[in-house]
């Protein structure tokens, strides 16, 4: 992967108003790179975990230049999370919290010799965490040639170039987020920091940004007050979750130019996107293979990422094909259909039953923007399921229980209906933890 020197003047990122070039970028890393050189000397990797801001970019940028590797984790992991992920890739001391930070910025200087704008696509490029919806997430090393190819398919799709403005709406510690760097970097786009002294909506609006990567929840916060900041957009991506039905119709009908994608932390980001006002996603973008077999979604190409770290160590990836885990299906256009989770499934009374089948039904029935089902066990049924809401429409769960059974006589079989309901807990990233809910419920 090679930045072209051609785009040194171009703004590289806005933030708080100050616009900062590409020159400006590669002098500082430079100049940060070697007191991360000798402050993690012997190192191959360097863990960071701090909120998306300019200064990650830089300190990414800086780590490439001392021939080590990124490690991103989510400030907000808890600690028990961090400590167990922390032993396994093998950082040791090697990690920068926001501590670290201020000391290595306050004894930066830039450097007017910029050490390398060339990175071997061979190199690992960053190590970035499953969402650990089901467990203790895996540490997925990706190489510059996954990130520049992921990034080069996706410009294809939808151009991120000069001129264009993209808000950093995605955590950077995820691989959706951190994508955005890589195109930026790749064509000259900016990269425009929400401010965050304002709330979401109003930090999205402020940004003037052209393109915009939301996950559905994000867009609800959105969709009733700015929407005719939405209908200027080159381009909204909507992805990393199921797309209720009502909001994609929103979106339509209000000429909001939205394109559902579909991707996972082990293919670099985007896999496959769809059209405008679309409602799927798509087909399988450049430098990407896909393929269903037994309804399971199989994903390939150059943009798979090269394997795990545990105890230090890359366990390389052996396989053409990786299993995605997602059920899937291709329609008659040739377009992908997500149907849910492979793990999701459980059994009932001898019945399979996958949760993002009701959840879309309950969806559907417009009393909650946030729905999720997981099995709560039965000593008659084995299990049956319970549904987490995003709020309670009719004041008490025995109530709301009542409605949503009557609504769904005519819609689901009984042995579908939710048995129990609760409110959903706080997030602790921008995925809910299916694993985390059903814990909740026994405790």
């Amino acid at each position: 992967m090679l930045f072209d020197s051609d785009l040194f003047e171009e703004v590289a990122y806005i933030e708080a108003s100050n616009s900062v070039s590409f020159r400006q970028l590669f002098e500082d890393a430079s100049g940060l790179s070697r007191l991360i050189e000798a402050e993690f000397k012997g190192c191959n990797f360097v863990g960071i975990q701090t909120k998306t801001s300019s200064k990650l970019l830089h300190l990414i940028l800086a780590i490439w230049m001392s021939d080590k590797t990124p490690v991103l984790f989510h400030p907000r992991f808890p600690q028990e999370i961090v400590d167990a992920l922390v032993e396994s890739v093998g950082l040791k001391n090697a990690i920068i919290d926001e501590s670290q930070i201020k000391k290595l910025f306050s004894k930066s200087t830039p450097s007017k010799r910029i050490r390398t704008t060339s990175f071997d696509d061979e190199r690992l490029a960053s190590v970035v965490f499953t969402s650990g919806s089901t467990g203790i997430p895996k540490a997925v090393a990706h190489s510059f040639g996954n990130h520049f190819s992921s990034a080069l398919g996706a410009h294809e799709n939808t151009p991120f170039q000069v001129g264009d403005r993209w808000a950093a709406s995605l955590p950077m510690c995820h691989v959706g987020g951190l994508s955005l760097f890589f195109r930026s970097l790749i064509k000259g786009g900016t990269i425009i920091f929400l401010d965050k002294t304002r709330s979401f909506p109003d930090g999205i609006v402020a940004t003037k940004a052209t393109h915009l990567s939301l996950v559905p929840t994000q867009l609800l916060s959105l969709i009733d007050t700015k929407v005719s900041f939405l209908k200027k957009l080159k381009v909204l991506l909507i992805g990393g979750a199921a797309m209720p039905d009502f909001l994609f119709e929103e979106c339509v009908e209000r000429q909001i130019p939205i394109r559902l994608t579909y991707g996972m932390t082990e293919t670099a980001s985007q896999l496959a996107t769809g059209l405008p006002y679309a409602n799927n996603a798509g087909q399988a973008l450049n430098y990407r293979k896909l393929k269903i077999q037994n309804s399971e979604i199989f994903v390939g190409g150059d943009v798979l990422f090269q394997g795990y770290i545990e105890n230090g160590e890359l366990i390389r990836r052996t396989e053409e094909w990786f299993s995605s885990g997602d059920l899937g299906r291709i329609d008659n256009e040739g377009n992908l259909q997500i149907e849910g989770r492979v793990d999701n499934m459980f059994i009932s009374g001898g019945e399979n039953i996958q949760p993002e089948q009701i959840e879309k039904v309950i969806l559907g029935l417009g009393l909650f923007s946030e729905v999720y089902v997981v099995p709560v066990a039965d000593k008659k049924f084995g299990f049956r399921p319970f549904v987490f809401v995003d709020e309670l429409v009719f004041g008490n769960v025995s109530k709301e229980l009542e409605v949503l059974h009557n609504k769904l006589a005519q819609k689901l079989p009984k042995f579908m209906w939710p048995v129990g309901l609760d409110v959903l807990p706080p997030k602790l990233g921008l995925k809910v933890s299916r694993d985390r809910l059903r814990k909740s419920i026994s405790s």
